[in-house]
């Protein structure tokens, strides 16, 4: 039985593959964007009236990203953290869920 940490490696790698990515360290925002996942800067998200709570991070728990799946599957990251290996972190964590069909079910 392989464990979950294998299968991760496995899954980062296979995605990798795919979608022609051959360089470390790997830019979350190019990988989403071959694999047609959009990311959002919550800025720009609570920017538009009546869409999102202004209070949006707090109400999600939001440290870093987060997924949301409707009306579609996309990320919003916390782009005052841009730059920072925290948010790359969070990003390749929130994409990981995408391709390894976590949100499947939804």
């Amino acid at each position: 039985m392989i464990d979950q940490g294998a299968r991760a490696v496995h899954y980062a790698c296979t995605v990798c593959a795919d979608l022609q990515v051959s360089r470390l360290p790997v830019d979350p925002f190019v990988l989403a964007q071959k694999a047609g996942i959009t990311l959002y800067p919550l800025s720009s998200v609570i920017e538009v009236p009546g869409f999102f709570p202004q209070d949006l991070a707090r109400r999600l728990q939001m440290t870093c990203a987060v997924t949301l799946t409707y009306p579609a599957f996309c990320i919003v990251y916390r782009d005052d953290l841009a730059g920072s290996g925290r948010l790359r972190f969070a990003l390749a964590h929130e994409l990981g869920h995408l391709f390894m069909n976590h949100y499947r079910d939804y």
